[in-house]
């Protein structure tokens, strides 16, 4: 039979006659299923919603012929969102996302009727016009006296939204249970079934309302983890959002769904975890613990050592089956630093150098960030435990929803010495959200690993110099003039900040690089290094050469990670000339203005 398009757009239901001629009506009852709601956005629960439901009604002896979303139209889904005061999706891209959904899914198909209509329908009404449908489009396959049963699909939470069905018209309703409480829901003798089991993996308590707020909190993770592909990535405004062909007012809705996704980040930034979060929804099973990494210290300043430490604690927990989801250098607060200061008889630049020397240090690690929780806190000492406990609160607010899916532990990554501190034995090792890992210094310290408590050893460095090396140490080199092996110790970017500061560096923190007897260049300085390096770049280059605009780019990320995009454009604008190349000469000259007074 030839099918109207625009009836087959708002019924999907091409292919159901050669199902129903294969039907024995006399032996067998034929059945639809169709699930109604907002959809806002759609999601794996929804779907398997359906496939319980058609697993039940088998086993009741119906055979399943269609199985159907059915989207809300805009006047109910609009009520509902400012109902509870969340951004309102409309048809088109509900819609949409539906049918990336199942674009895979060689059964389930996408209504659009209810969608369409401008005023609120009732599920009783959707399933008296898909019975009305499915009757005068089927009429001469179904034969007389018989019918297609039409059942409604719905969450035992939502049964009384969907009263009014009439089983005399062949209208019955399917209930996905949320516990096992709510299988006692059915009766067979008013069209009444109640699916075998609560649905599995998370979807039981999945809702559209988490999968809004993953969008919003930056849990991207979440989001790749229980819905399709298609809608994630159109979600999460990736590539797929580029497509052609969308219309404005989705791509408006994705646009207004997505703001708050953009956050400003805390006393614990979070967006280097946002990735591995990601990746391990998508690669990863369910209940797979995460793990962050904090470690606390004077860090004055960072050196390769704390890096090299962070980095074999995170290989070792790996192989203990934690995703490491990040990790994070925390410098202490002021009155602390004074405490170390007081013990080690040595100054201890201030918090605000120090912390500003760790971002640089961490400013191209994939995981690692700085957090100044610890910093901030004044007038006291905050203890191990306080950290943790921060840190941990911070990550389960901004991952709420892969959060329920893996437990958080963090764990306090230090020497040899950290765990004979009475805090952290009486603090730490009590409670099972939190563990140790001990970057051992010797062999014998490999031995205080005791993984039933929490307590972790990492590998030994492959360095030997990592080992021994101490902030102090670096703050000698500093102050004796020992520049290579100051930097050395360093990250590039700290070591640039630390022992070549520009002039408005050494304005703000002036005196934390007279502590460090760190003195900015001299006129005569500047010129001589400013010539040589001019040399060096027009030797490379030839006489009319230039640099290549790209090139110079990664060039300077290269060297120093912390060039940001912008600036990087503003100085490549500067020195630009014909042809796109940037002039050596130009180049140089405008660096060296950063050190000027």
């Amino acid at each position: 039979m030839a099918e109207n398009s625009s009836s087959e757009e708002q019924w999907p239901l091409s292919g159901v006659g050669d199902k129903l001629e294969n039907v024995d009506f006399e032996e067998e009852t034929a059945a639809v299923v169709i699930a109604c709601g907002d959809f806002s956005p759609v999601h794996h629960g929804h779907i398997e919603m359906l496939n319980l439901a058609v697993a039940r009604l088998e086993r009741a002896g119906h055979v399943v012929v269609a199985r159907l979303l059915s989207p809300s139209g805009d006047k109910a889904a609009a009520k509902k969102a400012k109902q509870f005061g969340h951004v309102h999706l409309r048809a088109p891209l509900r819609l949409h996302l539906c049918r990336l959904a199942v674009a895979k899914d060689e059964q389930i198909r996408v209504a659009s009727w209810e969608a369409t209509q401008t005023a609120d329908v009732k599920p009783v009404e959707v399933a008296s016009a898909l019975h009305h449908e499915i009757s005068h489009r089927f009429r001469d396959v179904i034969p007389r006296n018989n019918s297609v049963r039409i059942f409604m699909v719905c969450g035992a939470d939502k049964q009384r939204a969907h009263k009014g069905l009439r089983p005399e018209h062949h209208e019955g309703l399917l209930v996905v249970p949320r516990s096992p409480a709510d299988c006692l829901l059915e009766n067979p003798n008013h069209m009444v079934f109640a699916a075998d089991e609560p649905p599995e993996g998370g979807l039981g308590s999945l809702s559209s309302t988490k999968i809004r707020l993953a969008v919003q909190s930056g849990d991207r993770g979440y989001v790749r983890h229980f819905t399709a592909p298609g809608v994630a990535d159109l979600l999460l405004l990736d590539a797929c959002a580029r497509e052609k062909g969308l219309a404005p007012e989705i791509i408006e809705d994705l646009e207004q769904l997505a703001v708050g996704a953009e956050r400003t980040e805390g006393a614990w930034p979070m967006r280097k975890a946002v990735p591995w979060i990601e990746k391990a929804e998508t690669g990863y099973d369910d209940g797979q613990p995460f793990a962050a990494l904090v470690a606390c210290g004077a860090f004055a300043p960072v050196h390769q050592g704390h890096l090299d430490m962070m980095r074999r604690a995170r290989e070792r927990l790996e192989r203990a089956g934690y995703v490491v989801i990040g990790g994070w250098i925390s410098p202490v607060n002021s009155e602390e630093a004074a405490k170390e200061a007081a013990r080690t008889k040595q100054s201890i630049p201030s918090a605000k150098f120090r912390i500003h020397a760790a971002q640089l240090s961490v400013e191209g690690d994939d995981w690692i960030d700085v957090g100044t929780w610890q910093a901030d806190v004044q007038g006291r000492i905050p203890g191990y435990t306080e950290v943790m406990a921060s840190l941990k609160a911070s990550v389960e607010e901004r991952f709420y929803g892969s959060c329920q899916l893996h437990h958080v532990k963090v764990f306090l990554v230090g020497g040899p010495d950290t765990l004979g501190k009475k805090a952290v034995q009486q603090g730490i090792l009590s409670d099972t959200t939190r563990g140790l890992v001990v970057a051992p210094r010797s062999e014998d310290d490999i031995l205080m690993e005791r993984t039933f408590e929490g307590v972790f050893s990492s590998d030994p460095s492959e360095q030997d110099a990592f080992v021994t090396m101490s902030s102090t140490q670096v703050r000698d080199f500093i102050r004796c003039g020992q520049v290579a092996d100051a930097s050395a110790a360093m990250a590039p970017a700290a070591a640039r900040f630390v022992l070549y500061p520009t002039a408005s560096e050494i304005m703000d923190m002036q005196a934390d690089f007279e502590l460090l007897g760190v003195a900015p260049l001299q006129g005569g300085e500047l010129k001589q290094a400013q010539d040589r390096l001019k040399a060096v770049l027009r030797a490379w280059t030839g006489p009319k050469g230039t640099i290549g605009v790209d090139e110079l780019g990664r060039v300077l990320q290269l060297l120093d990670p912390s060039w940001r995009p912008e600036e990087l454009k503003l100085l490549q604008e500067n020195c630009a000339i014909d042809g796109g190349g940037v002039s050596p000469e130009e180049f140089i000259d405008t660096i060296f203005k950063c050190y000027e007074r």
